[in-house]
């Protein structure tokens, strides 16, 4: 899963800052979030490895906190940038003649930041006395205790799950929106150029928005919820269960890459153009060798 995960981010970055296409508001964000899916599988990921094999923590306890810190800063800010990308692709839709006036590089610029500032801060806080970084045995990795401090653990959910629910709210809103304008464009014989609407090829990105979003929540929730009513019910949660749910969590930061794949007819077309030149290159310089 971490070769999966570095690679396949790497191929995201290098295909959306290739395609001039895809350099835009929208690929700042999606080359944000492949960042941190990517910082992901090179940091944090390394460090679950070993413990896994060996059922304890094998490193110093300066590497648990530096675990815990990154790991934590790197999913809050992935919740938090799809959280961006969603609020960018509902102006689209809602308000696609004042998107461009409304997303302005530098306001994208300022999301993306505090995105990483907000996800960072929170997860520093125990080096400042509030909170610890625990080792869990059943997750294999190092992390917060955000279920041994009530305080702290309640900071957590402020930070990620409103973000999780406006999102699900915005993708819902961009659905019915969509599905009201096609039936404007399919019965309406002529749609004014002031209008409001949006084109039926615009609601394409948005839909592989939706299935990010929608790809994270699953991956998730079932920690989230799972670890909630152990806490509150004092049940003990089975190791496998954790572990199965930390691995579905883990394997979000490599299905973005299928979805952008599979779903975005844009990003298929930046691909192939991209393969192609990396492709030509490597049969230049096989030429250069032969000569």
């Amino acid at each position: 899963m971490i070769i999966l995960i570095v690679l396949g981010n790497i191929f995201n970055i290098c295909v959306l800052l290739y395609n001039n296409n895809l350099r835009n508001v929208t690929g700042s964000f999606m080359v944000a979030l492949a960042c941190a899916d990517l910082s992901l599988g090179l940091f944090g990921l390394p460090f679950m490895v070993r413990p896994a094999l060996e059922g304890r923590w094998v490193y110093t306890k300066s590497a648990c906190d530096f675990c815990g810190f990154i790991s934590t800063t790197l999913i809050i800010t992935s919740v938090l940038l799809l959280f961006d990308l969603s609020v960018d692709r509902y102006i689209w839709i809602a308000k696609p003649v004042k998107h461009y006036k409304i997303m302005t590089g530098k306001r994208c610029a300022a999301m993306i930041a505090s995105s990483w500032l907000v996800a960072a801060v929170y997860s520093a806080t125990p080096f400042f006395g509030w909170g610890s970084f625990v080792y869990n045995y059943k997750m294999s990795t190092c992390t917060l205790g955000i279920f041994t401090d009530i305080y702290f653990g309640t900071a957590f959910f402020a930070i990620s799950l409103p973000p999780i629910f406006a999102m699900c709210f915005l993708n819902l809103k961009i659905l019915r929106i969509a599905r009201r304008q096609t039936r404007t464009i399919r019965h309406a014989s002529q749609i004014p150029r002031t209008s409001e609407a949006f084109p039926v090829t615009s609601f394409k990105p948005a839909m592989t928005v939706g299935i990010v979003v929608t790809t994270c929540v699953v991956s998730l929730l079932p920690l989230i919820v799972s670890y909630t009513y152990s806490m509150f019910s004092n049940n003990d949660l089975p190791s496998d269960l954790v572990f199965a749910f930390t691995f579905l969590l883990i394997s979000n930061s490599f299905w973005n890459c299928i979805i952008y794949s599979a779903t975005n007819t844009t990003f298929r077309q930046g691909a192939k153009k991209f393969v192609l030149r990396v492709k030509k290159i490597l049969l230049d310089l096989v030429s250069e060798c032969d000569r």
